[in-house]
């Protein structure tokens, strides 16, 4: 990205030979930058108290959501459906729904973070499988 802007900011000053490759530069990077955001990344962070998410699926810039150990009933795996706000992934399943925790997972991919989560946390594990269906 850095190289990118470098050659335009170079291309634009032996056009003009101003200081308008400055500009043109900042103008460029901020395009990459908002073309970047639209990159589908997630994060999940996990303790005993809370698991925070966080995900970029378009361009907003929201802040990652913490969801309450507490209220989450049990983990599980979602398919993807044909919804705009549903994807393929971790759920938390809540007595009002569920949420997504880490999405952007394959059931294999899913079954192992789900170990994992339950071999560090034990006594969530067994409270999710004694909710689970």
């Amino acid at each position: 990205m850095c190289i990118a802007l470098l050659v335009a900011s170079m291309i634009v000053n032996g056009f003009f030979h101003v200081v308008w490759w400055l500009f043109v530069g900042l103008a460029f990077a901020t395009l990459l930058y908002f073309s970047g955001a639209g990159m589908s990344k997630a994060e999940l962070r996990m303790s005993a108290l809370e698991c925070y998410t966080k995900a970029n699926f378009s361009k907003s810039l929201l802040p990652g959501r913490p969801v309450l150990t507490g209220d989450t009933l049990w983990l599980e795996y979602h398919e993807q459906v044909f919804s705009p706000n549903a994807r393929a992934g971790l759920y938390g399943a809540r007595r009002a729904g569920s949420v997504c925790l880490l999405p952007l997972l394959d059931g294999q991919q899913t079954s192992e973070v789900i170990a994992a989560i339950e071999g560090k946390f034990s006594g969530l594990a067994e409270g999710w499988r004694n909710n689970s269906p």
